[in-house]
């Protein structure tokens, strides 16, 4: 397991504990990672809590991050900082940015597309031998 490093550590653990007494998996918890690192990147004191100063820069989209991958870390981070405020450290829970939207696009077959498609491959004809 993954040690965390800066102030918060001891609350990095015990908020991924929570969840997942809640029912969570929370397998992937990278984003407390990076988090962590930035936190002692940019000198984060002693000071438990998060402030606006703080989240702002590492709430910035990243260059090469996908819109899906930034509101998720977004997500993540609005439910630690909550978690925070309830344990009584006052912490910045920041806004989520605008919903992605998928870029996904499905494209589906009709029965004469699908059926001229596999005829064509021979898919048809290998079945039958293969079933022999």
């Amino acid at each position: 397991m993954y040690e965390y490093k800066s102030s918060l550590a001891p609350f990095f653990t015990s908020y991924v504990d929570f969840k997942r007494s809640l029912g969570y998996k929370f397998q992937d918890i990278s984003t407390f990672k990076n988090l962590d690192r930035f936190l002692c990147e940019c000198a984060h004191g002693g000071s438990i809590g998060l402030s606006e100063k703080i989240l702002s820069p590492w709430c910035v989209r990243h260059a090469n991050e996908s819109e899906r991958n930034w509101y998720s870390r977004i997500v993540e981070l609005k439910g630690f900082a909550a978690y925070l405020n309830g344990l009584g450290y006052p912490s910045f829970v920041p806004r989520l940015p605008k919903r992605y939207s998928s870029t996904f696009t499905p494209y589906i077959f009709t029965h004469e597309r699908l059926f001229h498609n596999s005829e064509r491959a021979g898919f048809f004809e290998r079945a039958v031998v293969a079933s022999t």
